[in-house]
């Protein structure tokens, strides 16, 4: 998400320029919305969120619409798609049948909303928190930006592998460099459902204040899901039955769940169900707080 925001501030900057008076006017008007607090995706750690030297953008609220223009404009949308499947109605009422597919949708929070129909175990609550030990996992160089290097962030030499905060803030500074694109962002605002109405060729687009917890509807001509691979925490139910019928008593934690992740290992025997780079990450930071003993399937 930030990045489209800043290639368009980017692309902003280099029309103004040049005085292309018709390119700017053809730029899209964007707005983005955060479940979050603040910026970073999965870069940002639970127990950082403002340590990080990096400057949170001002919070932005979602001008409300009133109940009389949100059902005068329902109400003009004969054919609603609910992620392919038509439904046909003549009043608002009917377009809420199938709520539970209104799920996973435009919310870069890192939590979408449960789904009824989904074959895994989901986690409630806020937005999804990285585990403090987030380490790179790949050469840096590959991951290095054309138009902003580690060189000129850093001025200094840095290791091949960057921890969680080193990469937070070098991000978070090229995407600002050109403008605050976090002006366009709503943050503590959280995606609750989205329909195209192909009558009028908009999408109606529910937000709700995580804040105040209001909803308001908005229209757009574009919707565009730039949550990432990380947007929602997945246990598979296979998993979960089986730890329910052998009767396990113990904690059963996703890797996007790492509040008080000390005090959940320390003189315990863990096991790790996969063993790729998140397993890596918190079979050694287990090892270092204090796990009797790790175990690794995958």
């Amino acid at each position: 998400g930030m990045f489209f925001l800043h290639a368009l501030a980017s692309r902003r900057k280099r029309l103004e320029e040049e005085s292309d008076e018709e390119g700017l006017a053809s730029l899209p008007v964007v707005e983005c919305y955060e479940k979050s607090a603040s910026p970073g995706g999965v870069w940002r750690s639970p127990s950082s969120l403002t340590d990080d030297g990096v400057s949170l953008p001002k919070l932005r609220s979602v001008s409300p619409k009133s109940a009389a223009d949100v059902a005068a404009d329902i109400s003009d949308c004969d054919e609603v798609d609910h992620d392919g499947q038509r439904e046909v109605g003549n009043n608002g009422d009917d377009h809420d049948v199938n709520k539970a597919r209104e799920a996973e949708v435009l919310d870069t929070s890192g939590a979408a909303a449960a789904y009824d129909g989904d074959t895994t175990a989901t986690t409630s609550g806020a937005s999804t928190q990285m585990y403090e030990a987030l380490w790179i996992n790949g050469n840096k160089e590959v991951q290095e930006f054309f138009d902003y290097t580690f060189d000129a962030h850093f001025q200094k030499a840095m290791p091949v592998y960057l921890p969680r905060k080193d990469v937070l803030d070098y991000v978070m500074k090229r995407v600002t460099r050109v403008a605050n694109i976090f002006d366009s962002v709503n943050l503590n605002t959280a995606i609750v459902g989205v329909e195209y109405c192909s009558t009028r060729k908009v999408f109606d687009v529910r937000i709700r204040d995580e804040i105040t917890g209001s909803v308001t509807t908005k229209q757009f001509d574009k919707c565009i899901w730039s949550g990432g691979l990380n947007a929602r925490a997945r246990i598979p139910t296979d998993i979960t039955d089986m730890l329910e019928s052998q009767k396990f008593q113990g904690r059963v934690i996703h890797s996007t769940e790492m509040k008080d992740f000390e005090a959940t290992v320390r003189g315990k025997r863990v096991m790790f169900v996969g063993d790729s780079y998140s397993a890596e990450d918190l079979a050694l930071q287990s090892l270092k707080l204090g796990a009797e003993r790790i175990y690794i399937t995958s």
